[in-house]
Order: structure tokens, then sequence, then C-alpha cells
């Protein structure tokens, strides 16, 4: 229908039409004009017009009255190619997702092996290597007609220092039904002074320099006031025994042994670690401060959750830290205090506001490690955190002693940054969401699909972020290999930080060690199967040398991996029970057992251009000592370390039975 056709009444409507689109109109909002208009435009719609009046037909809006079909089918087309808007609107954020258009309902799915701890990518791993297993099985009972299976702190002057402290409160329920709040009679059996002095001090050694959750001085205070008065209200308050609680649980988990108190408190179970005791008291007494929470609450939050790593629930830990995060970004503890939030004004204690300061990086830290752990969304974004790193340059002497020195916060910090931004866009979910590279997360890749060029240099990429790291770390914080076999420069806060350094690194170059692994598998599959047929088949296609050295990366840092924990341990500086030392030493089992197979293969097999065969050795005494550290590990109560024992073990078995030697030939 042409325009010059159009009745009066209906070209009113047409005017309007091209003025205003159905869109603009109903929001009521001024129409740009234009096809298509700003506003449909930021939207990806089609501009709509209204229909003709008295139309009975005209309950579905059509499009403009004389576009032909052509143009239409254009536009339409411009619509779905477009992903983002033109740069000449500046006020546009992002394109809106079309949820669940991208996936479909058949494909099976996969899950986060990031897990640094390698528990879910061992547990694919081992699946993987029984289907290898599987396979050859089978060709040994076609070609061979073989039945069997292949082989397989100073003393102080109060009265009762070697007492306990015993503490009767009454504790505060919510009740869900009524909504309201129950106090409950509760009697709390604390450990004497002396003891919980030697606690603190325990955390202070092993985690006060990388995370801050207490004054130093104002701790000790504390407690020594408690004893003192213990029908005191302060003594009392239900949240500062919840936090004095956790505080004791852990201190005790970092010694690696529990006070005796037969008498009094029955005996905790053999299968939980020390102070598993006292961390479930403290669960008992948290307290629901969702509308009004307080830093202690914040604090107590994170205590719960590095003990929750210990019982090896991580997805409790995840849940704390997640709470954490949300109580403190309600108390605005990540915007500096010039930007005018309502509960965060200005003070002249500097003490206090450097103490916010670095809660809300501790918590910041155990966001990063909880949901890069479990491949979940970061609780804040970079963007929105107002607040400095961490620094004492404007406090005295005597409120720098509250703190320890921020440098080592700030590096372990700097490493976690580098680790969740690693593993969120390599096995992330939002990796392939987020980053222009959709092909290069390793969400929906298996371990048997082999790696593109895209793949190995977003790997290479993230390994120069890490090196970069440690080439720009403080020389106070790096360690120095020696040619007599020691380490200079260790102590336990640069052997934490570099073992979570390597760690983070094995993760990344775990798709190419398996890649390696399988090319091995290939070529002895091949092998296998000449000799079976007498036919020669064509060889296999050379691996990329990114990949040899990869494997080669991977292979020297889990036998420096192996160095650290051994040293650290002749040190007494290795926590037995904690849950970090035995997800670094199962890290280092798993890449030296894939590094072994490989050797192994070498070995057989003549040189497959992997690794090389004089480092089978190195790998099977390094693979020894950290089963050892793993079993005086699980001798001490570490929940995790058992776990993950059964799972090298495995493995182990697995790899070994895809050697040479047990096929036959």
């Amino acid at each position: 229908m042409e325009v010059s056709s159009v009745s009066g009444s209906d070209r009113a409507t047409l005017t309007r039409g091209l003025k205003a689109c159905a869109r603009c109109r109903t929001k009521r909002i001024k129409c740009l004009g234009g096809t298509p208009c700003r506003n449909c435009l930021l939207s990806q719609t089609n501009c709509i017009f209204p229909a003709r009046k008295g139309s009975r037909a005209g309950v579905e809006a059509r499009p403009l009255v004389g576009q032909s079909d052509s143009s239409t089918s254009r536009q339409s087309n411009s619509y779905e190619n477009a992903l983002a808007p033109p740069a000449q609107y500046p006020g546009y954020r992002r394109p809106e997702k079309q949820f669940g258009s991208r996936r479909q309902a058949s494909v099976q799915p996969r899950t986060y092996r990031g897990n640094p701890s390698c528990h879910t990518f061992v547990e694919q791993l081992i699946e993987w290597t029984n289907i290898q297993l599987s396979h050859l099985q089978d060709l040994s009972v076609i070609n061979f007609g073989l039945g069997t299976p292949w082989n397989t702190v100073s003393p102080t002057t109060i009265g009762s220092e070697s007492l306990d402290l015993e503490i009767s409160i009454d504790c505060e329920t919510h009740a869900a039904a009524t909504g309201c709040r129950l106090k409950k009679p509760m009697k709390l059996r604390l450990p004497p002074y002396n003891y919980s002095i030697r606690l603190i001090e325990t955390l202070e050694r092993f985690i006060g320099q990388e995370q801050h959750y207490f004054l130093r001085y104002s701790l000790r205070n504390k407690v020594l006031s408690m004893h003192q008065s213990p029908e005191a209200p302060e003594s009392k308050a239900q949240g500062w025994l919840c936090r004095w609680l956790s505080l004791i649980a852990l201190g005790e988990l970092y010694s690696g042994r529990q006070m005796s108190q037969a008498d009094s408190v029955p005996l905790e179970s053999r299968d939980d670690p020390p102070g598993a005791m006292y961390y479930f008291k403290a669960v008992s007494l948290l307290q629901e401060l969702a509308e009004s929470p307080d830093i202690e609450y914040v604090e107590t939050l994170c205590l719960l959750a590095l003990y929750a790593y210990s019982l090896n629930k991580v997805n409790t830990a995840y849940m704390y830290a997640g709470v954490a995060m949300r109580a403190a970004l309600a108390l605005g503890l990540h915007r500096d205090v010039k930007d005018g939030i309502v509960d965060r004004r200005r003070t002249s204690d500097k003490v206090r506001c450097e103490h916010e300061k670095r809660v809300f990086w501790s918590v910041y830290y155990l966001d990063l490690m909880t949901t890069s752990a479990t491949g979940r969304p970061w609780g804040i974004l970079d963007g929105e955190i107002t607040i400095d790193l961490p620094s004492s340059l404007t406090l005295n002497s005597n409120e720098a002693s509250e703190f320890f020195d921020e440098t080592v916060a700030n590096a372990y910090l700097a490493v976690m940054r580098l680790r969740s931004q690693a593993y969120s866009a390599l096995y992330g979910y939002a990796g392939k969401d987020c980053t222009p590279f959709s092909d290069v997360s390793f969400f929906d890749h298996g371990l048997d699909s082999p790696l593109s060029q895209a793949h190995l240099d977003k790997i290479h990429e993230f390994y120069l972020g890490f090196k970069s790291w440690e080439e720009t770390n403080p020389p106070a914080l790096k360690i120095q290999y020696c040619h007599d076999g020691t380490i200079s420069n260790l102590n336990r806060t640069t052997g934490m930080l570099y073992l979570s350094f390597y760690q983070c690194i094995l993760v990344i170059l775990r798709p190419a060690v398996v890649q390696g692994h399988n090319y091995c598998f290939e070529h002895v599959n091949q092998v296998y199967g000449n000799f079976a047929t007498s036919e020669c088949q064509t060889g296999l296609e050379a691996l990329p040398q990114s990949i040899k050295d990869m494997c080669e990366t991977s292979f020297d840092l889990a036998i420096k991996m192996v160095r650290i924990l051994r040293s650290m341990w002749e040190l007494s500086v290795l926590a037995p029970c904690a849950f970090f030392e035995a997800s670094f030493t199962f890290t280092a089992g798993i890449a030296l057992c894939m590094s072994k197979h490989i050797c192994t293969s070498n070995e057989t097999y003549g040189s497959l251009g992997v690794l090389d065969t004089q480092s089978a050795s190195v790998c099977q005494e390094a693979l020894t000592a950290t089963t050892v550290i793993m079993d005086h590990q699980i001798s001490s109560g570490n929940v995790a370390a058992a776990d993950y024992r059964k799972l090298l073990k495995q493995l182990e078995t697995n790899l070994s039975n895809l050697n040479g030697g047990h096929w036959g030939l």
C-alpha cells in the first residue's frame, strides 16, 4: 500500500507512528526518530508501529507502511547480528544476555575443573584413564586371547592461669516459626589464659601475616579482661564468645594438637581435626545479624570459613565467606570514607580505619579463594572498590604494632587475584560469556579433546602473568634454590606464598599435561595395534613444542613444590591438619603422577619428545616424599588429606596399568 492511498484518519495514525514507535509510546519516553530509534536500538528490538484505527485484525502491530519486504528483512538481520550498539551511545553498559539461547537441553552438563585441590579434575581423569584401560583391554582379549586382567607468650600474674574458664550465658536463638528470639541457658568451658595466649601466637605465626581478622594487642587485652572479670557483660556477649571460640578452634588446628579435657568435656571424635569441638560450639552461638551486622560478625564468619576448610567442607566455607562479603558490603567497608557512606563517617581513630580496611581486604581475599575453588561468581567487582590497599604509613609505632607488615598480605592478594582471573576465564562457565574468546574456556572441553592454538595461547598468556608477578615480587619475599638442594629465605610466609603461586600455574597447565598424556597413550595404542595386526600404521603427528614446554614446566614446578613441602616439614612450619597444606601436597602429587607416566612411556618406547627418560627416578623420589607427607597429614587428623590419598592412589594405579610393561608385549 502506498502512502498516497491512505485515508485522512489513517494518515494521522501513520504520522504519529512515524514520530513515535509503540515501545516509546508505551513507556512514555521521547522517541528521537530514526529507523530504528535509539531506545529500540539499545534494547536490541525492532521498532513497531501501531495498527490502523478500527481494525479488528489490528491486535498485532504492523511494520512501517511503505517499507519494502527486502528492507524489512535487512533490518531484521541487522538486529540479529548486532552484538553491541554503536560507540556513539556512551551511556550503554552491556548488551542484554539472551538466557537459555546458548546451551541446548541435550548437551551433557560439564563440571568445574578449576578447583586447585584437583578433586573434580582427578575424578574425571580417573574416569578417562579407565576408558583408556578398557580400550586396551578389549584389544588384548581380541588379539591375544588374554583372559586375565593386567597385573596389576611470657608468664602472667593471674592466679588461675592454668585453670579452665567457665562462663554461663543465655544463648539467643531465632525461632523460625514465630519469628521471635529465644534465650537458652548455656555453659561454656574455655581454655586457661596461658593456653589461650599460645593459641593467639600460633594463629599469628601461621596466618596472621596473610590475613587480618583481629588487632594483635587489643585481642590480648580482651582475653585478659575476660579472665579477670568473667561475669562482666562484655565477657558474656554472645558475639564475642562466638568469635573467640572460632579463634580457639583455628589456633588448635594450626598447632596440631588439642588440650586434654578428659574430666570436663567429652573427647572429640578421632575423625575430627583439632579444635572441632570449639568450632561446633561457635557455630551454635552464631547470631543472625543480617539487618544490623557489625565488623565482629564479619570477622567471625571468615574464621568459621577458614575452619570449615579443614573439615573438607568447601561449600560451607564458600557460604560463610559469601555472607561475610555481603555483611562487609552492607557496612560499606569497600568504600572510602571520603565517599560519604552514612555508616562510615570520618573518624580520628586511625587504628580503627586501618583495621576496617584490612578486614575488608581479607574478606575479599577469602571470597576470591572460595569462588575460584568452586567456580562461582565473585562477590564484588574490582571497579566497585574505592578503598586503598592496606598501609601503615600514616600510623605511629604504637598504632602500627597492632598490625603485621602489609607487604605480605598484598603479595598474597595479588596472587589470589591472578588465580581468580585465570580460573574463571579458563575453566568457568562465565569465561565463555564474558571473554571475547568463547572457544577458549575449558568448561565444555573434554579431557579427550585436543587443544587448539587459541587454548595454548590463552594458557601461555596467564602463565606470563604469573611469571610477571614473580619478577616484581619484593626481594624479602623471594626464595632461592641453592645447588646443594637447600632453599634460602624459606619460612612459613614465603613457603606458603610460593606454594600458592606454583599451585596456580600447575592448575592452568593441566590441560596441556593431559594432552601430553593422551599423546603417549595414542602412541602406545598405535604400537599395540601394529603388534596385534602385524601392520605398520601411519605415525602420529608430532606434539606442538608449546605442549612439550608446558609439560616440562609442570614437572619442574611439582618438584619445587615437594622440595618446599619437605623443607617446611623439617622446619616444623607445616601445619599437618590444615586444608591448604593437604591441597598443595595433592596438587604436586597429581602432576608427578602424570609426569611419571610420561617418563615411563619414554623408557618403554623410546623418547616421545615429552619430558626425558632421565626424569623418571627424580619423579619417583619426589612422589614418594609426597605420599610420606600426605600419610603424616592423615595420621594427624587431616580430613582432606585422607580423601586426597585415596584419589591419588587410584590414579597412580590406573596410570601404572597403562605402562607398557603390563601389556604382555
